[in-house]
């Protein structure tokens, strides 16, 4: 089989471009969000590293590092992939289908599928920590896995509503959108026309979509959601369709943990390991049906 080696080039060339883009885009947002922390929350720009891996229930502290993390996400993942419509010169809307509206028929197809992804995801995250792997690797997913809970559980201190706001915010909306850009919006097409497989452009999207969180113990669960909105993408040709997915599904988790001390089954979602196959499955099943849906819709259109 003889290599097109101009095409190859030019594939990993785009690759390369944005993988530039995007490391500058962290440089531009790690340095706007050290002038933040000195010139907004009066932080020593030293302390940045500790604040932002494990924040104390300062309020101060913590809306740190949700600014934080909100100032990296839109500079690693959404400023990119406007820089590389711009240096390619391609039209940015309809090059990352995002001049299309919604129905109300698909936000409500959506919110479906945003719930049964969620218990699909909390079954495939049981199954994902009972795979065997070696000691050592072991070793490093539990070290992951305790840094991101550490992590986690300093964010989702939400004392009132407006650090519930602040995490819809940060956690819901904008890494939505940012994850969105640049993951289907921009990696899926170019991987997509590069293996001439949608299928496979979906299946290395959702790859690099999951590993990009390093967290070992959730891979499965995150490469099978990523999946799902690349096929929610295919099928729909509307990148605010998985925004909005994307969206809906960590708010929901957001809101799991803002209401766990006042309603039980939201507790249970955090401190219970084991979950109920039947739910699970339910959530496939879902989820399954929806993107049946939006499938025929499409062959229909």
């Amino acid at each position: 089989m003889e290599i097109d080696w101009k095409r190859a080039w030019y594939f990993i060339s785009q690759i390369l471009s944005t993988l530039g883009f995007a490391f500058v885009g962290l440089f531009v947002a790690q340095t706007f969000a050290l002038l933040v922390a000195k010139g907004i929350f009066h932080f020593d720009p030293e302390q940045m590293g500790d604040i932002v891996s494990n924040p104390s229930h300062d309020f101060g502290q913590v809306m740190f590092a949700r600014t934080f993390q909100m100032i990296t996400s839109l500079g690693f993942f959404a400023m990119p992939v406007f820089f590389y419509c711009r240096f390619y010169h391609y039209p940015t809307l309809s090059t990352l289908r995002i001049n299309k509206r919604f129905t109300l028929v698909q936000f409500i197809g959506v919110v479906v599928f945003a719930v049964g992804a969620l218990f699909a995801m909390f079954l495939l995250s049981d199954i994902n920590s009972r795979i065997p792997m070696p000691d050592s690797l072991r070793l490093k997913a539990q070290a992951m896995a305790e840094v991101q809970e550490r992590a986690i559980t300093a964010m989702m201190y939400m004392p009132s509503v407006v650090h519930l706001f602040a995490n819809i915010l940060v956690v819901g909306l904008v890494a939505a959108f940012g994850e969105e850009l640049m993951f289907r919006g921009l990696l899926q097409p170019l991987f997509k026309n590069w293996t001439k497989s949608i299928h496979l452009g979906i299946l290395i999207t959702a790859a690099l979509f999951s590993a990009i969180h390093f967290d070992l113990n959730g891979f499965l669960p995150r490469m099978a959601i990523g999946m799902a909105f690349g096929y929610l993408f295919y099928w729909t040709g509307n990148l605010w369709i998985t925004i909005l997915a994307h969206f809906i599904n960590n708010s929901i988790e957001v809101l799991i943990y803002y209401f766990k001390d006042s309603i039980s089954w939201c507790n249970y979602f955090i401190e219970v390991k084991y979950m109920p196959i039947s739910w699970g499955l339910l959530g496939f099943v879902v989820v399954g049906f929806i993107l049946f849906l939006f499938k025929r819709k499409a062959k229909l259109a």
